[in-house]
């Protein structure tokens, strides 16, 4: 297999990086998640590295808080003992927890099955912590999951303006 090609159920796979990226473009660059589409078509079977270069650029330049429930996730999904040792871990790879998150990623995501609930993060997980339905849920397979079409996120180019207005009235409300 090439370097950089994701090993395992690429049904799965795809779904599963799809809606992790479509998860990271809505938080922190919603007027690129339109693109999302287009960048799992281009870099087929190398979701992983579109995903691990979305993670560096947007989320791991963020405060400890905007990464650390991605981390905390993969562990609790996937290794919950280690969340005992989780401050060694992140001593052991501090300035490198995008390093640390990768790996997290290229080892357990490849494990996933078509049966298992989809990996989610931040808001999205907090809604199947108390059972509501997740972006996604019902879709046909290969469907993007994250909440992108709840939140109204896909716009036309030509919404620019739009959503440029609808930010800035946001971020009046935050203040």
């Amino acid at each position: 297999m090439p370097s950089g090609l994701v090993p395992g159920d690429g049904d799965v796979l795809r779904q599963t990086y799809h809606g992790l990226i479509d998860g990271v473009y809505s938080r922190w660059c919603p007027e690129k998640l339109g693109n999302v589409p287009n960048l799992m078509k281009k870099y087929e079977g190398q979701w992983n590295e579109v995903f691990d270069r979305a993670m560096r650029l947007y989320v791991f330049k963020q405060e400890r808080e905007q990464w650390m429930p991605y981390i905390e996730g993969m562990y609790k999904r996937f290794n919950p003992d280690k969340l005992q040792k989780l401050d060694e871990l992140l001593e052991k790879y501090k300035d490198s927890e995008a390093t640390l998150f990768r790996a997290l990623c290229d080892k357990y995501l490849p494990t996933l099955g078509a049966k298992d609930p989809p990996l989610v993060f931040g808001p999205q997980a907090q809604l199947a912590a108390r059972g509501e339905p997740r972006a996604g849920e019902g879709q046909e397979a290969g469907a993007p999951v994250g909440g992108a079409e709840k939140a109204g996120a896909r716009k036309p180019k030509g919404d620019r303006k739009a959503r440029k207005e609808k930010r800035d009235e946001d971020a009046g409300r935050e203040r």
